[in-house]
Protein backbone atom coordinates (compact mmCIF):
# COMPACT_ATOMS: atom_id res chain seq x y z
CA UNK A 1 0.00 0.00 0.00
CA UNK A 2 1.41 3.52 -0.74
CA UNK A 3 0.39 5.02 2.34
CA UNK A 4 0.01 4.17 6.22
CA UNK A 5 -3.14 2.38 7.61
CA UNK A 6 -5.11 4.07 9.91
CA UNK A 7 -6.23 2.04 12.74
CA UNK A 8 -9.46 3.00 14.33
CA UNK A 9 -11.63 1.18 17.36
CA UNK A 10 -14.87 1.70 17.99
CA UNK A 11 -16.18 1.09 21.47
CA UNK A 12 -19.20 0.95 23.97
CA UNK A 13 -21.25 4.21 25.36
CA UNK A 14 -20.47 3.57 28.94
CA UNK A 15 -17.25 4.56 30.28
CA UNK A 16 -17.17 1.53 32.52
CA UNK A 17 -17.30 -1.02 30.09
CA UNK A 18 -14.37 0.94 27.53
CA UNK A 19 -12.20 0.73 30.69
CA UNK A 20 -12.91 -2.68 31.96
CA UNK A 21 -11.99 -4.13 28.51
CA UNK A 22 -9.45 -1.62 27.46
CA UNK A 23 -6.62 -4.09 28.26
CA UNK A 24 -7.79 -6.95 26.11
CA UNK A 25 -8.42 -4.15 23.34
CA UNK A 26 -4.42 -2.64 23.26
CA UNK A 27 -3.23 -6.56 23.40
CA UNK A 28 -5.08 -7.07 20.17
CA UNK A 29 -4.19 -3.85 18.18
CA UNK A 30 -0.58 -4.71 19.28
CA UNK A 31 -1.09 -7.88 17.65
CA UNK A 32 -2.56 -6.71 14.72
CA UNK A 33 -0.04 -3.93 14.26
CA UNK A 34 2.95 -6.46 14.54
CA UNK A 35 1.19 -8.35 12.02
CA UNK A 36 1.04 -5.32 9.30
CA UNK A 37 4.50 -4.37 10.28
CA UNK A 38 5.77 -7.74 9.52
CA UNK A 39 4.39 -7.63 6.05
CA UNK A 40 6.59 -3.95 5.62
CA UNK A 41 3.39 -1.41 5.92
CA UNK A 42 3.04 0.66 8.65
CA UNK A 43 -0.01 2.14 11.31
CA UNK A 44 -1.09 5.17 12.13
CA UNK A 45 -3.24 5.21 14.96
CA UNK A 46 -6.38 7.62 13.95
CA UNK A 47 -7.05 8.66 17.92
CA UNK A 48 -5.38 8.62 20.95
CA UNK A 49 -5.61 6.93 24.39
CA UNK A 50 -7.35 9.28 26.85
CA UNK A 51 -5.66 9.93 30.06
CA UNK A 52 -8.83 11.25 31.78
CA UNK A 53 -11.45 8.09 30.30
CA UNK A 54 -8.71 5.80 30.79
CA UNK A 55 -9.54 4.11 27.20
CA UNK A 56 -8.59 4.38 24.17
CA UNK A 57 -11.78 4.50 22.09
CA UNK A 58 -14.44 5.68 19.68
CA UNK A 59 -17.06 6.39 22.08
CA UNK A 60 -19.95 8.16 20.19
CA UNK A 61 -20.95 9.05 16.78
CA UNK A 62 -19.59 12.59 17.46
CA UNK A 63 -16.15 11.48 18.30
CA UNK A 64 -16.40 9.04 15.32
CA UNK A 65 -17.22 12.19 12.78
CA UNK A 66 -14.42 14.39 14.44
CA UNK A 67 -11.57 11.52 13.71
CA UNK A 68 -12.50 10.24 10.11
CA UNK A 69 -12.41 14.36 9.42
CA UNK A 70 -8.28 13.66 10.06
CA UNK A 71 -8.28 10.55 7.89
CA UNK A 72 -6.98 11.03 4.56
CA UNK A 73 -10.10 9.91 2.00
CA UNK A 74 -8.10 7.46 0.83
CA UNK A 75 -6.18 5.91 3.33
CA UNK A 76 -7.05 2.28 3.87
CA UNK A 77 -7.97 2.00 7.42
CA UNK A 78 -8.63 -0.96 9.48
CA UNK A 79 -10.97 -1.41 12.35
CA UNK A 80 -9.60 -3.56 14.74
CA UNK A 81 -12.41 -4.38 17.22
CA UNK A 82 -11.88 -7.06 21.01
CA UNK A 83 -14.96 -5.82 22.48
CA UNK A 84 -18.55 -5.22 22.39
CA UNK A 85 -18.72 -1.84 20.47
CA UNK A 86 -21.59 0.89 19.07
CA UNK A 87 -21.48 0.50 15.27
CA UNK A 88 -22.62 3.82 14.68
CA UNK A 89 -19.32 5.18 16.33
CA UNK A 90 -17.62 4.50 13.09
CA UNK A 91 -20.73 3.87 10.48
CA UNK A 92 -20.74 7.57 9.50
CA UNK A 93 -17.40 8.05 8.89
CA UNK A 94 -17.06 4.67 6.74
CA UNK A 95 -20.08 5.15 4.71
CA UNK A 96 -17.91 8.26 2.75
CA UNK A 97 -14.69 7.03 3.12
CA UNK A 98 -13.04 5.84 -0.37
CA UNK A 99 -10.17 3.70 0.78
CA UNK A 100 -10.16 0.32 1.47
CA UNK A 101 -11.87 -0.80 4.46
CA UNK A 102 -10.70 -4.29 6.80
CA UNK A 103 -12.38 -4.80 9.77
CA UNK A 104 -10.83 -7.44 12.51
CA UNK A 105 -11.68 -9.36 15.46
CA UNK A 106 -10.34 -11.63 17.89
CA UNK A 107 -11.82 -14.93 18.53
CA UNK A 108 -12.13 -14.85 21.77
CA UNK A 109 -15.46 -14.87 23.84
CA UNK A 110 -14.34 -12.28 26.58
CA UNK A 111 -16.26 -9.48 25.61
CA UNK A 112 -16.19 -9.89 22.80
CA UNK A 113 -14.24 -8.84 19.41
CA UNK A 114 -16.28 -11.17 17.10
CA UNK A 115 -20.06 -9.86 18.12
CA UNK A 116 -18.92 -6.46 17.81
CA UNK A 117 -17.59 -7.75 14.40
CA UNK A 118 -20.78 -9.32 13.58
CA UNK A 119 -22.61 -6.59 13.95
CA UNK A 120 -20.66 -3.89 12.59
CA UNK A 121 -20.55 -5.88 9.14
CA UNK A 122 -24.04 -6.31 8.91
CA UNK A 123 -24.39 -2.37 9.43
CA UNK A 124 -21.74 -1.97 6.41
CA UNK A 125 -23.40 -4.40 4.13
CA UNK A 126 -27.17 -2.54 4.72
CA UNK A 127 -25.10 0.40 4.21
CA UNK A 128 -24.02 -0.75 0.71
CA UNK A 129 -20.36 -0.12 1.94
CA UNK A 130 -17.02 -2.14 0.35
CA UNK A 131 -15.19 -3.84 3.36
CA UNK A 132 -13.12 -6.99 3.79
CA UNK A 133 -13.07 -8.82 6.85
CA UNK A 134 -10.61 -11.03 9.24
CA UNK A 135 -10.78 -12.67 12.42
CA UNK A 136 -8.41 -14.75 14.17
CA UNK A 137 -7.55 -16.42 17.57
CA UNK A 138 -3.90 -14.98 17.56
CA UNK A 139 -3.27 -13.79 14.48
CA UNK A 140 -0.56 -16.11 13.56
CA UNK A 141 -2.79 -18.33 12.04
CA UNK A 142 -2.69 -19.31 8.06
CA UNK A 143 -5.77 -18.04 6.86
CA UNK A 144 -5.44 -14.81 9.10
CA UNK A 145 -2.11 -13.72 7.36
CA UNK A 146 -3.07 -14.60 4.32
CA UNK A 147 -5.88 -12.55 4.04
CA UNK A 148 -3.78 -9.61 5.67
CA UNK A 149 -1.72 -9.92 2.68
CA UNK A 150 -4.19 -10.20 0.07
CA UNK A 151 -5.63 -6.96 1.53
CA UNK A 152 -2.23 -5.32 1.59
CA UNK A 153 -1.74 -6.13 -1.80
CA UNK A 154 -5.23 -4.30 -2.56
CA UNK A 155 -7.10 -7.31 -3.23
CA UNK A 156 -10.86 -7.57 -1.60
CA UNK A 157 -11.44 -10.73 0.42
CA UNK A 158 -13.81 -13.10 -0.66
CA UNK A 159 -14.87 -15.65 1.57
CA UNK A 160 -16.10 -19.41 1.29
CA UNK A 161 -20.06 -18.87 0.98
CA UNK A 162 -20.40 -22.43 -1.40
CA UNK A 163 -23.01 -23.18 1.52
CA UNK A 164 -25.49 -20.87 0.75
CA UNK A 165 -28.19 -21.83 -2.00
CA UNK A 166 -30.92 -20.13 -2.97
CA UNK A 167 -34.46 -21.10 -1.77
CA UNK A 168 -37.71 -20.99 -4.86
CA UNK A 169 -40.79 -21.82 -3.57
CA UNK A 170 -43.13 -24.11 -5.94
CA UNK A 171 -45.69 -20.80 -5.82
CA UNK A 172 -43.16 -18.46 -5.85
CA UNK A 173 -44.13 -15.76 -8.47
CA UNK A 174 -44.85 -11.92 -9.46
CA UNK A 175 -47.46 -11.80 -6.89
CA UNK A 176 -45.25 -13.39 -4.58
CA UNK A 177 -42.23 -11.99 -5.10
CA UNK A 178 -42.17 -9.42 -6.84
CA UNK A 179 -40.29 -10.60 -9.63
CA UNK A 180 -41.60 -12.91 -13.01
CA UNK A 181 -42.29 -16.40 -12.20
CA UNK A 182 -38.94 -18.50 -12.60
CA UNK A 183 -36.72 -15.70 -12.11
CA UNK A 184 -33.81 -17.12 -9.68
CA UNK A 185 -31.96 -14.17 -7.52
CA UNK A 186 -28.42 -15.27 -9.36
CA UNK A 187 -28.24 -11.65 -10.43
CA UNK A 188 -28.69 -9.64 -7.50
CA UNK A 189 -26.16 -7.08 -6.96
CA UNK A 190 -23.67 -8.13 -4.18
CA UNK A 191 -24.08 -11.88 -4.07
CA UNK A 192 -22.17 -14.46 -5.48
CA UNK A 193 -21.52 -18.01 -4.11
CA UNK A 194 -17.52 -18.14 -4.11
CA UNK A 195 -15.09 -20.96 -3.40
CA UNK A 196 -11.57 -19.98 -3.10
CA UNK A 197 -8.67 -22.26 -4.01
CA UNK A 198 -8.33 -24.63 -0.66
CA UNK A 199 -11.60 -23.51 0.97
CA UNK A 200 -13.70 -26.30 2.59
CA UNK A 201 -16.09 -27.59 0.21
CA UNK A 202 -19.78 -28.44 2.23
CA UNK A 203 -21.69 -29.38 -1.20
CA UNK A 204 -22.60 -27.64 -4.52
CA UNK A 205 -22.33 -23.33 -5.20
CA UNK A 206 -24.52 -21.69 -6.30
CA UNK A 207 -22.91 -21.70 -9.93
CA UNK A 208 -23.41 -25.47 -9.80
CA UNK A 209 -26.90 -25.16 -8.73
CA UNK A 210 -28.63 -22.58 -10.24
CA UNK A 211 -32.54 -23.53 -9.82
CA UNK A 212 -31.77 -23.42 -5.97
CA UNK A 213 -33.48 -25.25 -3.19
CA UNK A 214 -37.28 -26.31 -3.41
CA UNK A 215 -39.30 -28.13 -0.61
CA UNK A 216 -39.60 -31.00 -2.93
CA UNK A 217 -35.86 -31.15 -3.28
CA UNK A 218 -35.34 -31.59 0.57
CA UNK A 219 -37.81 -33.94 0.26
CA UNK A 220 -40.67 -32.72 2.10
CA UNK A 221 -43.62 -32.39 0.24
CA UNK A 222 -46.01 -34.35 2.10
CA UNK A 223 -47.97 -33.52 5.42
CA UNK A 224 -46.59 -33.71 8.40
CA UNK A 225 -49.22 -35.24 11.62
CA UNK A 226 -49.14 -31.74 13.19
CA UNK A 227 -50.09 -30.24 9.86
CA UNK A 228 -52.99 -33.60 9.19
CA UNK A 229 -53.97 -32.70 12.67
CA UNK A 230 -54.52 -28.88 11.79
CA UNK A 231 -56.37 -29.39 8.62
CA UNK A 232 -59.00 -32.20 10.19
CA UNK A 233 -59.73 -29.17 12.47
CA UNK A 234 -60.46 -26.89 9.53
CA UNK A 235 -61.91 -29.09 7.31
CA UNK A 236 -63.86 -25.52 5.56
CA UNK A 237 -60.67 -24.24 4.72
CA UNK A 238 -60.04 -21.87 7.11
CA UNK A 239 -60.78 -18.57 7.35
CA UNK A 240 -61.28 -16.45 10.30
CA UNK A 241 -59.28 -13.26 10.79
CA UNK A 242 -55.69 -14.47 12.04
CA UNK A 243 -56.31 -18.41 11.15
CA UNK A 244 -54.74 -20.21 8.70
CA UNK A 245 -56.92 -21.21 6.01
CA UNK A 246 -56.13 -25.41 4.84
CA UNK A 247 -52.92 -26.29 4.04
CA UNK A 248 -51.26 -29.15 2.03
CA UNK A 249 -48.01 -29.52 2.87
CA UNK A 250 -45.49 -27.52 5.00
CA UNK A 251 -44.68 -25.32 1.78
CA UNK A 252 -48.44 -24.52 1.66
CA UNK A 253 -48.54 -24.12 5.47
CA UNK A 254 -45.98 -21.07 5.13
CA UNK A 255 -47.70 -19.51 2.32
CA UNK A 256 -50.92 -19.20 4.21
CA UNK A 257 -49.29 -18.24 6.81
CA UNK A 258 -47.28 -15.46 5.11
CA UNK A 259 -50.20 -14.52 2.52
CA UNK A 260 -52.42 -14.04 5.89
CA UNK A 261 -49.60 -11.74 7.85
CA UNK A 262 -49.77 -9.65 4.52
CA UNK A 263 -53.23 -9.54 4.13
CA UNK A 264 -54.49 -8.83 7.36
CA UNK A 265 -51.58 -6.82 8.54
CA UNK A 266 -49.87 -7.13 11.97
CA UNK A 267 -48.35 -4.68 14.51
CA UNK A 268 -44.79 -4.88 16.00
CA UNK A 269 -44.15 -2.31 18.87
CA UNK A 270 -41.01 -0.79 19.09
CA UNK A 271 -40.18 1.26 22.39
CA UNK A 272 -37.52 3.23 20.73
CA UNK A 273 -35.05 2.22 17.63
CA UNK A 274 -31.51 1.80 17.39
CA UNK A 275 -30.50 0.12 20.74
CA UNK A 276 -26.63 0.50 21.13
CA UNK A 277 -25.76 1.91 17.51
CA UNK A 278 -27.58 -1.28 15.90
CA UNK A 279 -27.71 0.13 12.31
CA UNK A 280 -28.28 -3.37 10.72
CA UNK A 281 -31.26 -3.94 13.33
CA UNK A 282 -33.53 -1.32 12.29
CA UNK A 283 -36.10 -2.00 8.91
CA UNK A 284 -36.90 0.52 6.64
CA UNK A 285 -40.64 1.18 7.01
CA UNK A 286 -41.29 0.70 3.26
CA UNK A 287 -39.77 -2.39 3.35
CA UNK A 288 -41.49 -3.68 6.99
CA UNK A 289 -44.55 -2.53 5.01
CA UNK A 290 -44.56 -4.24 2.18
CA UNK A 291 -44.36 -8.08 4.49
CA UNK A 292 -47.63 -6.79 6.15
CA UNK A 293 -45.55 -5.76 9.61
CA UNK A 294 -46.32 -2.44 10.68
CA UNK A 295 -44.69 -0.21 13.96
CA UNK A 296 -46.20 1.25 16.73
CA UNK A 297 -43.64 3.10 17.94
CA UNK A 298 -43.80 3.52 21.27
CA UNK A 299 -41.72 5.67 24.10
CA UNK A 300 -39.91 3.67 26.98
CA UNK A 301 -40.43 7.03 29.00
CA UNK A 302 -44.51 5.45 28.54
CA UNK A 303 -43.21 1.88 29.95
CA UNK A 304 -41.65 3.34 33.11
CA UNK A 305 -44.22 5.16 33.48
CA UNK A 306 -46.69 2.38 33.21
CA UNK A 307 -44.75 0.48 35.66
CA UNK A 308 -45.29 2.86 38.20
CA UNK A 309 -49.13 1.91 37.98
CA UNK A 310 -48.29 -1.26 38.90
CA UNK A 311 -48.99 -2.50 42.70
CA UNK A 312 -46.39 -3.82 44.68
CA UNK A 313 -48.90 -6.68 45.16
CA UNK A 314 -49.28 -7.54 41.53
CA UNK A 315 -45.95 -7.47 41.31
CA UNK A 316 -45.09 -9.99 44.20
CA UNK A 317 -47.77 -12.64 42.47
CA UNK A 318 -45.96 -12.24 39.51
CA UNK A 319 -42.70 -13.02 41.84
CA UNK A 320 -44.18 -15.55 43.67
CA UNK A 321 -45.66 -17.47 40.27
CA UNK A 322 -41.76 -17.48 39.15
CA UNK A 323 -40.62 -19.22 42.37
CA UNK A 324 -43.75 -21.55 42.52
CA UNK A 325 -43.05 -23.56 39.70
CA UNK A 326 -39.25 -23.56 40.42
CA UNK A 327 -36.73 -20.67 39.57
CA UNK A 328 -33.95 -20.01 41.50
CA UNK A 329 -33.30 -16.52 42.35
CA UNK A 330 -29.42 -16.26 43.69
CA UNK A 331 -30.11 -12.90 46.12
CA UNK A 332 -27.97 -10.39 48.23
CA UNK A 333 -28.35 -7.63 49.82
CA UNK A 334 -25.51 -5.34 48.06
CA UNK A 335 -27.79 -3.30 45.67
CA UNK A 336 -24.59 -2.06 43.65
CA UNK A 337 -23.62 -5.88 43.13
CA UNK A 338 -26.09 -8.13 43.92
CA UNK A 339 -29.04 -9.64 43.16
CA UNK A 340 -31.96 -8.19 45.11
CA UNK A 341 -35.88 -8.67 45.95
CA UNK A 342 -36.35 -4.93 44.92
CA UNK A 343 -34.47 -5.40 41.64
CA UNK A 344 -36.94 -7.94 40.87
CA UNK A 345 -40.20 -6.69 41.76
CA UNK A 346 -39.26 -4.00 39.78
CA UNK A 347 -38.85 -6.33 36.87
CA UNK A 348 -42.09 -8.21 37.87
CA UNK A 349 -43.75 -4.16 37.48
CA UNK A 350 -42.02 -3.52 33.94
CA UNK A 351 -43.18 -7.07 32.96
CA UNK A 352 -46.75 -6.20 33.52
CA UNK A 353 -46.76 -2.84 31.83
CA UNK A 354 -45.31 -4.10 28.86
CA UNK A 355 -48.18 -6.58 28.91
CA UNK A 356 -50.86 -3.94 29.30
CA UNK A 357 -48.98 -1.98 26.45
CA UNK A 358 -49.02 -4.76 23.76
CA UNK A 359 -52.50 -5.37 24.71
CA UNK A 360 -53.74 -1.87 24.34
CA UNK A 361 -52.09 -1.31 21.45
CA UNK A 362 -52.53 -4.27 19.28
CA UNK A 363 -49.09 -5.70 19.19
CA UNK A 364 -48.07 -8.96 18.40
CA UNK A 365 -44.75 -8.60 19.00
CA UNK A 366 -42.50 -6.19 21.44
CA UNK A 367 -39.14 -5.02 21.71
CA UNK A 368 -37.52 -3.01 24.47
CA UNK A 369 -34.66 -1.15 23.81
CA UNK A 370 -33.24 -0.62 27.44
CA UNK A 371 -29.73 0.36 26.39
CA UNK A 372 -29.64 3.17 26.51
CA UNK A 373 -32.01 5.32 28.84
CA UNK A 374 -33.92 3.15 31.00
CA UNK A 375 -30.36 1.34 31.98
CA UNK A 376 -30.24 4.34 34.51
CA UNK A 377 -33.88 4.79 35.72
CA UNK A 378 -34.79 1.52 36.30
CA UNK A 379 -33.57 -2.88 36.84
CA UNK A 380 -32.97 -4.37 33.19
CA UNK A 381 -35.41 -5.44 31.35
CA UNK A 382 -34.27 -9.23 30.63
CA UNK A 383 -36.19 -11.32 33.21
CA UNK A 384 -38.88 -9.20 31.72
CA UNK A 385 -37.85 -10.62 28.39
CA UNK A 386 -37.52 -14.33 29.07
CA UNK A 387 -41.44 -14.31 30.55
CA UNK A 388 -43.09 -12.75 27.62
CA UNK A 389 -41.44 -15.28 24.96
CA UNK A 390 -42.80 -18.46 26.82
CA UNK A 391 -46.63 -19.57 26.13
CA UNK A 392 -46.26 -20.85 29.81
CA UNK A 393 -45.91 -17.34 31.87
CA UNK A 394 -46.91 -14.87 34.67
CA UNK A 395 -50.83 -14.37 33.83
CA UNK A 396 -51.54 -10.89 33.57
CA UNK A 397 -55.20 -9.56 33.83
CA UNK A 398 -57.01 -6.28 32.96
CA UNK A 399 -60.30 -6.27 35.23
CA UNK A 400 -60.99 -10.13 35.07
CA UNK A 401 -59.92 -10.51 31.69
CA UNK A 402 -56.26 -12.48 31.68
CA UNK A 403 -54.13 -10.28 28.59
CA UNK A 404 -52.74 -13.11 25.60
CA UNK A 405 -53.83 -16.14 27.97
CA UNK A 406 -51.79 -19.34 27.23
CA UNK A 407 -49.65 -17.49 24.66
CA UNK A 408 -46.28 -15.58 24.55
CA UNK A 409 -46.54 -12.06 23.71
CA UNK A 410 -43.70 -12.23 21.62
CA UNK A 411 -40.41 -10.46 22.31
CA UNK A 412 -37.45 -9.20 20.41
CA UNK A 413 -34.12 -8.25 22.34
CA UNK A 414 -32.30 -5.05 22.01
CA UNK A 415 -35.55 -4.17 19.73
CA UNK A 416 -34.18 -5.68 17.11
CA UNK A 417 -36.64 -5.43 14.23
CA UNK A 418 -35.24 -7.99 11.53
CA UNK A 419 -35.72 -10.66 15.01
CA UNK A 420 -39.39 -9.05 15.77
CA UNK A 421 -40.10 -10.11 12.42
CA UNK A 422 -38.82 -13.26 12.29
CA UNK A 423 -40.44 -13.94 16.00
CA UNK A 424 -43.64 -13.13 14.66
CA UNK A 425 -43.58 -15.70 11.69
CA UNK A 426 -42.17 -18.37 13.77
CA UNK A 427 -44.75 -17.93 16.43
CA UNK A 428 -47.57 -18.65 14.14
CA UNK A 429 -45.77 -21.30 12.10
CA UNK A 430 -45.04 -23.40 15.30
CA UNK A 431 -48.04 -22.78 16.74
CA UNK A 432 -50.01 -23.89 13.53
CA UNK A 433 -47.61 -27.12 13.41
CA UNK A 434 -48.23 -27.98 17.09
CA UNK A 435 -44.77 -27.39 18.05
CA UNK A 436 -43.57 -24.98 21.18
CA UNK A 437 -43.70 -21.27 19.66
CA UNK A 438 -41.03 -20.09 22.10
CA UNK A 439 -38.13 -18.73 20.28
CA UNK A 440 -35.22 -16.13 20.97
CA UNK A 441 -32.56 -14.63 19.51
CA UNK A 442 -28.92 -15.31 20.83
CA UNK A 443 -25.38 -13.62 20.04
CA UNK A 444 -23.00 -15.89 17.91
CA UNK A 445 -20.69 -15.35 20.89
CA UNK A 446 -17.91 -17.73 20.55
CA UNK A 447 -16.92 -21.49 19.40
CA UNK A 448 -14.56 -24.13 19.77
CA UNK A 449 -13.83 -27.39 18.78
CA UNK A 450 -15.35 -30.23 21.18
CA UNK A 451 -14.56 -34.02 19.53
CA UNK A 452 -15.74 -34.37 15.93
CA UNK A 453 -17.95 -31.05 16.07
CA UNK A 454 -17.82 -27.40 16.19
CA UNK A 455 -19.80 -26.47 18.83
CA UNK A 456 -20.73 -22.68 18.90
CA UNK A 457 -21.64 -21.00 22.19
CA UNK A 458 -24.95 -19.40 21.62
CA UNK A 459 -25.26 -16.78 24.26
CA UNK A 460 -27.96 -14.16 24.60
CA UNK A 461 -27.66 -10.84 27.56
CA UNK A 462 -29.30 -11.65 29.94
CA UNK A 463 -32.59 -14.23 29.11
CA UNK A 464 -33.92 -16.97 27.12
CA UNK A 465 -37.31 -18.49 27.15
CA UNK A 466 -37.70 -21.59 29.84
CA UNK A 467 -38.85 -24.13 27.41
CA UNK A 468 -35.25 -23.68 25.92
CA UNK A 469 -33.76 -24.67 29.07
CA UNK A 470 -32.88 -28.36 30.93
CA UNK A 471 -35.60 -28.85 33.83
CA UNK A 472 -37.70 -26.08 32.08
CA UNK A 473 -38.33 -23.06 35.24
CA UNK A 474 -36.34 -25.66 37.69
CA UNK A 475 -33.57 -25.33 35.10
CA UNK A 476 -33.51 -21.96 35.32
CA UNK A 477 -32.00 -19.37 37.63
CA UNK A 478 -31.76 -15.32 38.05
CA UNK A 479 -28.23 -13.70 38.66
CA UNK A 480 -27.41 -10.29 38.87
CA UNK A 481 -27.09 -8.68 35.76
CA UNK A 482 -23.25 -7.44 35.52
CA UNK A 483 -22.82 -4.08 36.99
CA UNK A 484 -20.56 -3.02 34.21
CA UNK A 485 -23.16 -2.91 31.78
CA UNK A 486 -26.08 -2.34 34.11
CA UNK A 487 -25.55 -0.31 37.11
CA UNK A 488 -28.83 -0.99 38.62
CA UNK A 489 -28.77 -5.04 37.80
CA UNK A 490 -31.92 -6.80 37.82
CA UNK A 491 -31.96 -10.56 37.31
CA UNK A 492 -31.48 -12.67 34.15
CA UNK A 493 -32.97 -16.33 33.49
CA UNK A 494 -30.06 -18.03 32.93
CA UNK A 495 -30.26 -21.78 32.11
CA UNK A 496 -28.45 -24.39 29.35
CA UNK A 497 -30.71 -24.96 26.65
CA UNK A 498 -32.18 -28.84 26.08
CA UNK A 499 -30.44 -30.95 23.29
CA UNK A 500 -32.37 -31.23 20.25
CA UNK A 501 -33.21 -29.92 16.93
CA UNK A 502 -33.43 -26.24 16.04
CA UNK A 503 -34.47 -24.13 12.86
CA UNK A 504 -32.03 -20.73 12.83
CA UNK A 505 -32.37 -17.90 11.01
CA UNK A 506 -31.50 -14.22 10.22
CA UNK A 507 -34.03 -11.65 8.67
CA UNK A 508 -31.36 -8.89 7.17
CA UNK A 509 -30.72 -5.70 4.75
CA UNK A 510 -28.59 -5.61 1.49
CA UNK A 511 -28.93 -4.46 -1.37
CA UNK A 512 -32.43 -2.32 -0.34
CA UNK A 513 -34.22 -5.57 0.35
CA UNK A 514 -35.28 -7.62 3.15
CA UNK A 515 -33.55 -11.18 2.84
CA UNK A 516 -33.12 -13.93 4.95
CA UNK A 517 -30.91 -16.91 5.82
CA UNK A 518 -31.67 -19.63 7.11
CA UNK A 519 -30.31 -23.43 8.38
CA UNK A 520 -30.41 -26.31 10.11
CA UNK A 521 -28.64 -27.04 13.81
CA UNK A 522 -28.45 -29.85 16.30
CA UNK A 523 -28.06 -28.58 20.34
CA UNK A 524 -26.23 -30.52 22.20
CA UNK A 525 -25.38 -31.45 26.16
CA UNK A 526 -21.83 -31.23 27.34
CA UNK A 527 -20.38 -32.12 30.57
CA UNK A 528 -21.30 -29.93 32.81
CA UNK A 529 -17.23 -28.95 33.55
CA UNK A 530 -17.14 -28.03 29.44
CA UNK A 531 -20.34 -25.78 30.01
CA UNK A 532 -19.33 -24.17 32.84
CA UNK A 533 -16.03 -23.60 31.85
CA UNK A 534 -17.46 -21.75 28.45
CA UNK A 535 -19.56 -20.00 30.53
CA UNK A 536 -16.25 -18.54 32.39
CA UNK A 537 -15.02 -17.78 29.11
CA UNK A 538 -17.98 -15.76 28.10
CA UNK A 539 -20.80 -14.44 30.50
CA UNK A 540 -21.65 -16.83 33.33
CA UNK A 541 -24.94 -14.94 34.05
CA UNK A 542 -26.54 -15.36 30.79
CA UNK A 543 -28.15 -18.24 28.87
CA UNK A 544 -26.59 -20.94 26.93
CA UNK A 545 -27.19 -22.77 24.13
CA UNK A 546 -24.38 -25.79 22.62
CA UNK A 547 -24.57 -25.57 19.05
CA UNK A 548 -23.51 -27.33 16.30
CA UNK A 549 -25.18 -26.04 12.99
CA UNK A 550 -25.32 -27.95 10.19
CA UNK A 551 -23.20 -27.50 7.13
CA UNK A 552 -21.66 -24.65 7.76
CA UNK A 553 -17.98 -23.98 8.84
CA UNK A 554 -16.76 -21.38 11.22
CA UNK A 555 -15.15 -19.00 8.90
CA UNK A 556 -18.28 -19.24 6.19
CA UNK A 557 -20.67 -18.67 9.85
CA UNK A 558 -18.46 -15.22 10.19
CA UNK A 559 -18.09 -14.63 6.23
CA UNK A 560 -21.49 -14.87 5.79
CA UNK A 561 -23.74 -14.37 9.00
CA UNK A 562 -25.99 -10.05 8.50
CA UNK A 563 -25.78 -10.15 12.52
CA UNK A 564 -24.17 -10.65 15.86
CA UNK A 565 -28.14 -12.00 16.65
CA UNK A 566 -29.41 -15.42 15.60
CA UNK A 567 -32.75 -16.50 15.70
CA UNK A 568 -33.67 -19.69 17.18
CA UNK A 569 -36.61 -21.82 17.62
CA UNK A 570 -36.64 -25.74 18.23
CA UNK A 571 -38.34 -27.66 15.34
CA UNK A 572 -36.80 -30.00 12.59
CA UNK A 573 -36.89 -29.76 8.47
CA UNK A 574 -40.45 -29.40 8.03
CA UNK A 575 -40.66 -26.25 10.26
CA UNK A 576 -37.68 -24.96 8.10
CA UNK A 577 -39.53 -25.05 5.00
CA UNK A 578 -42.82 -23.64 6.08
CA UNK A 579 -40.53 -20.91 7.63
CA UNK A 580 -39.04 -20.44 4.44
CA UNK A 581 -42.23 -20.76 1.73
CA UNK A 582 -43.74 -17.73 4.68
CA UNK A 583 -40.70 -15.51 4.19
CA UNK A 584 -40.96 -15.65 0.56
CA UNK A 585 -44.64 -15.19 0.24
CA UNK A 586 -44.13 -11.77 2.19
CA UNK A 587 -41.79 -10.70 -0.55
CA UNK A 588 -38.42 -11.88 1.46
CA UNK A 589 -35.52 -13.20 -0.39
CA UNK A 590 -34.58 -16.74 1.18
CA UNK A 591 -31.29 -18.73 1.21
CA UNK A 592 -30.49 -21.74 2.63
CA UNK A 593 -27.18 -22.46 4.49
CA UNK A 594 -25.72 -25.57 4.76
CA UNK A 595 -28.89 -27.85 3.96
Amino acid sequence: MSSPIYLVASGDLRLSANQVCWAAQAEVEAAVIKAIEVNGESVIRAHAFDVSKQHGFIDSQKMGMEVFREIPSHAPVIVVEAVWQYSHHVLAGLTTHSGPILTVANWSGQWPGLVGLLNLNASLRKAGITFSSLWSEDFSDDFFQGGLKEWLGGKQLKHDESHVRIYLAPFQGAEATGREPGVSLRSTPGYRAVTPPGALDTGPSLEADPKGITHQSLGLSEATPQVQAFRSEHPEGGAARGQTPLISSQSELGQKIGEDIRRDKTIMGVFDEGCMGMYNAIVPDELLHATGVFKERLSQSALFAAMNLVTDNEAKKVYDWLKQRGMTFNLGSNEATDLTEFQILQQCKMYIAAVKIADEFGCEAIGIQYQQGLKDMCPASDLVEGMLNNPDRPPVFTGSRELFPNKAVTHFNEVDECAGLDAIVTNRIWTAMGLDPSNTLHDLRYGEQYGDDYVWVLLISGAAPVSHFIGGYQGAFGDRQPPMYFPLGGSTMRGISKPGEIVWSRIYVADGRLKADMGRATVVELPEEETQRRWQLTTPQWPIMHTVIHGVSRDQMMARHMSNHIQVAYGGDEALVAKAAAFSTMGIEVFLCGV
